[in-house]
């Protein structure tokens, strides 16, 4: 068992594309910090649609052995955000009055597929905190002197920014210039929505190759230009530098709530403080 959950602890972190080193993060956890609850109910920031209708409650429960081989399997062969989603198939037990059980597999894939990352990692959190407990250890270098620095935190102490944008997840924008097309006519209007765990599952072996073509492939499978003129990755890279960087800043905004993955951390030789963003660790600490 051990072993099985080494490897899947190395296949996770690989995921990783920050600074910071997090095998303390899953070593330092004991038996006596594991919470005495099993299960935990609560609400995603942004919401899921269920029959055409948002439903934010949702319950998760603790992880078993038999999570730990089926995701260790699944690492092995891909890694990545279908790891993410396979255990949240499997730990996510309840959106709203859907219930796992009673779902057909296909069915309830599909919509976990379907949350947004935000959430989606938010969700992940909680599991994590049923399962392994809530303090976690994160390793970094002081910027200023070099130092090895470990700090430790809890999962209450991060901020939980909410969602603030209105229930369709849509964000429509202008383009500062506008793609000029082969017949030369301009398309300026965006249609964006929020990534969802689908999304991060496509993207991201891409990303891992290639940042920025997995951020480009991303930025299709999101955005749409209003009047129905595609949005392929040829448009995108075609695109003008300052409407690219319009349509990576409403991606930003527009996944801008959930947990705020950032933790002050203190050099104990020179003194300085820093903080230390942990925006893509949270597939890590299972």
């Amino acid at each position: 068992m051990k072993e099985r959950n080494e490897d899947l602890k190395k296949e996770l972190i690989k995921e990783s594309s920050d600074e910071v080193s997090r095998e303390g993060a899953l070593n330092r956890i004991d038996e006596a910090d594991i919470p005495a609850e099993d299960d935990f109910v609560g609400e995603f920031p942004c919401g899921v649609f269920v029959n055409d209708s948002v439903v934010k409650e949702f319950e998760v429960r603790e992880m078993d052995g038999a999570d730990e081989e089926a995701l260790n399997a699944i690492a092995k062969k891909n890694g990545g955000a279908k790891v993410i989603n396979r255990l949240l198939e499997r730990c996510i037990v309840r959106i709203g009055s859907m219930y796992q059980k009673d779902t057909s597999a296909d069915a309830w894939r599909a919509k976990i597929a379907s949350i947004t990352i935000p959430d989606q990692d938010y969700a992940l959190m909680k599991i994590r905190s049923v399962s392994m407990g809530k303090e976690l250890e994160c390793s970094t270098e002081c910027p200023e002197c070099g130092s090895k620095i470990k700090t430790f935190f809890s999962i209450d102490e991060l901020e939980v920014r909410p969602y603030a944008g209105d229930e369709s997840q849509l964000v429509t924008f202008n383009l500062p210039r506008g793609y000029v097309d082969e017949k030369g006519e301009v398309h300026k209007e965006v249609r964006m929505r929020i990534p969802n765990g689908l999304d991060r599952e496509i993207a991201l072996p891409i990303a891992r190759r290639n940042e920025s073509k997995g951020v480009t492939l991303m930025l299709t499978r999101i955005c749409k230009f209003t009047d129905g003129y595609p949005m392929s990755e040829d448009v995108l890279r075609k695109m003008k530098l300052r409407d690219r960087q319009e349509i990576e800043k409403q991606n930003r905004d527009l996944v801008a709530f959930g947990y705020d993955l950032t933790v002050e951390a203190e050099c104990p030789s020179c003194g300085l403080e820093f903080p230390v963003a942990l925006s893509n660790v949270l597939k890590n600490f299972l």
